[in-house]
Formats: structure tokens, C-alpha cells, sequence
């Protein structure tokens, strides 16, 4: 939480249906082209919570087995900003352009480290082309797992005022 302009009423809206508010994503992978580096800088912090934590997807698949690799290596996955765009609006905010969607390799291939990496995002990747609903479903939880559940894939960031990370962490 802790971002400036935060109040009790929209953190009683964000826990009405959830737990917790911990949400791993990739940044906007609904673009046709998304972003090459992410950096984020704390402008202010919270007292307290506010982490964030990058997630080694590269070493994510080569920790999966070659067959399953090859099974992945195939595939497309759908990105949609639609639901981001519709909760905004239903929130006050404003259409700043339509949503969008895209098409995007389950696993691509990073042009400076020059390997696979798995990319995927919980909150816009919505569905793998080529398989039905429950095939897809199922496949994407696992790989959602996988990358939360492998705590030393993950690099937590505490913030302090001043602080900058990037994805150009090695």
C-alpha cells in the first residue's frame, strides 16, 4: 500500500475481496512491444511493508524439464489491458485510450542475456492460444506457481527514500 493519497475507503475496497494485497505482474505485456527495463524509484516511503520482488524467469525454465520445455516453447499467450481499463473506469478513473491486446510467445528470448525466459503476467496474460479453457487454466497456474513458489528465484527490494532498482539487476 503506502502510496501517497492511499485512503481507508479504497483499502476497504481492495480487501472486500481479497486477502492481502500481493500481486506479482510484468510490466504492461499487453503493448506490442513491452518494456525492455523496468526501474522504480521511492519518491516516499511507508512506515512500514512496501517490498518489491523481482523474479528470475530465466532460471524459472531451466529448472523445468527439457519436455516440458519443448511443450512451452510453442506456445502464445493472449495479453489484455481490458479488465485493467474497465476497473479503472469503474473506479473514477479515466480512459486515457482503448484497451489493448496482444499476442506474445510464452517463452521469448532475451536479446542481451541470450536465453528462453518464461513471460508471463497473472493480470493481463489471460489464456494460451491452441488449448481449451481448463488445458490453459491449468497450465498458467502452474507456471503462476512455480515463479511465486521459488523464494530463491526472487529478489525482495525494501525501500528507502532515494531508493532505485532496476531489471538490469545480475
Amino acid at each position: 500500500m503506502g502510496r501517497e493519497g492511499k485512503n481507508e475507503d479504497e483499502n476497504k475496497l481492495i480487501f472486500s475481496h481479497r486477502v492481502n494485497n500481493v500481486f506479482w505482474h510484468s510490466d504492461v505485456t499487453y503493448e506490442l512491444q513491452p518494456p525492455g527495463v523496468t526501474a522504480l524509484f521511492a519518491i516516499t516511503t511507508p512506515e512500514s511493508g512496501g517490498d518489491t520482488v523481482f523474479a528470475d524467469t530465466i532460471e524459472a525454465y531451466e529448472r523445468l524439464s527439457p519436455q516440458f520445455q519443448k511443450i512451452l516453447d510453442g506456445l502464445y499467450v493472449a495479453h489484455t489491458s481490458r479488465e485493467q481499463a474497465v476497473d479503472s473506469l469503474n473506479h473514477g478513473g479515466i480512459e486515457r485510450r482503448e484497451a489493448v491486446d496482444n499476442v506474445h510467445p510464452l517463452v521469448r528470448w532475451h536479446p542481451v542475456l541470450k536465453k528462453k525466459i518464461l513471460f508471463l503476467q497473472k493480470g493481463f496474460g489471460k489464456r494460451i492460444l491452441g488449448l481449451k479453457t481448463e488445458e490453459s487454466d491449468a497450465l498458467l497456474k502452474f507456471l503462476f506457481n512455480h515463479v511465486e513458489s521459488a523464494h530463491d528465484l526472487q529478489l525482495r527490494a525494501n525501500w528507502e527514500e532515494g531508493t532505485l532498482l532496476d531489471t538490469l539487476l545480475d
